[in-house]
């Protein structure tokens, strides 16, 4: 069962950027920035990290521009070991920080949505709180920018630039941002936003044993049956902190039973009998 649960995914990581950058922005720091963001994932644009769309608007990299830009250095191997480091070390803050917050994550959106102004207050001060080791290790670009061979740094810095520029003006010609402190807080959030989710992945499919795969095969559920069961076990991961009790574990298999059709229960109750859950850690019933 604490298999199954562990596909879950923080499900609020999009709505912390959009609540933090809307309420925070007009209260500044040293550095509104200070917080760097990572990626494994690169823009793969050989040239510029600018790159316009049919519809006439820059496409976003599929990673924080500080990441993307790192592609188009040509960088080798010994180049990039530093830099491996560096983001090996952002990647431990992050999922660090998804395992010890999940449920502060999930409580985002609908406390922005719904919740009143002490609320809401309360989680943006909860949700700093627990992104101050991410912001105190300064900004992502500085750091990488240090780490690069010094006659990478301004190809680098360039670079970056040159996207800031570029999606700074589309932002203010679509009334997305009025001014420079918008656009920056909208750049970092964002990117927030992206470490976060990636780290939801890392940490929930670390110690996964696959256990949803296994009840689709051998239960041969549906497309809706499937959907729902991996809801269910989002929730009752996220709303236990990430730490399932045999009494959870329990409301969770009878829920994940009360989906099943009466042939797809024997076989799921067989296969708990036969101890197969236990033995991938799958389900404890």
């Amino acid at each position: 069962m604490v298999a199954l649960a562990k596909h879950a995914r923080v499900l609020s990581p999009i709505a912390l950027v959009a609540t933090f950058a809307g309420l925070i922005a007009a209260q500044p720091t040293t550095d509104p920035l200070a917080g760097p963001t990572i990626s494994d994932q690169t823009d793969d644009h050989p040239e510029s990290l600018v790159r316009v769309g049919y519809d006439g608007l820059i496409r976003p990299p599929e990673a924080p521009p500080a990441i993307a830009a790192l592609r188009l250095l040509d960088l080798t191997d010994e180049e990039r070991q530093p830099i491996d480091e560096l983001l090996g070390e952002r990647w431990t803050i992050f999922d660090r920080l998804v395992r010890e917050h999940a449920l502060l994550l999930a409580q985002i959106e609908p406390v922005m949505t719904a919740g009143g102004g002490a609320e809401k207050a309360e989680v943006i001060r909860e949700g700093l709180v627990a992104l101050q080791p991410v912001r105190a290790s300064g900004r992502l670009r500085d750091r990488l920018g240090a780490a690069l061979p010094p006659e990478k740094r301004p190809r680098y810095a360039s670079l970056l630039a040159e996207y800031d520029q570029a999606f700074y003006e589309q932002m203010r010609r679509t009334g997305e941002a009025d001014g420079p402190w918008a656009y920056r807080m909208k750049r970092y959030w964002d990117d927030i936003a992206w470490e976060l989710e990636r780290a939801a992945e890392r940490v929930f499919q670390e110690e996964d044993t696959d256990g949803l795969a296994t009840l689709v095969e051998r239960l041969e559920l549906s497309t809706d049956q499937e959907a729902r069961i991996r809801t269910m076990a989002e929730a009752a991961y996220i709303e236990s902190g990430g730490f399932l009790s045999k009494d959870e574990e329990q409301r969770l298999f009878t829920r994940i039973l009360d989906e099943l059709q009466w042939d797809q229960r024997l076989k799921l109750l067989g296969m708990a009998l036969r101890g197969e859950l236990d033995k991938n850690d799958e389900m404890n019933p």
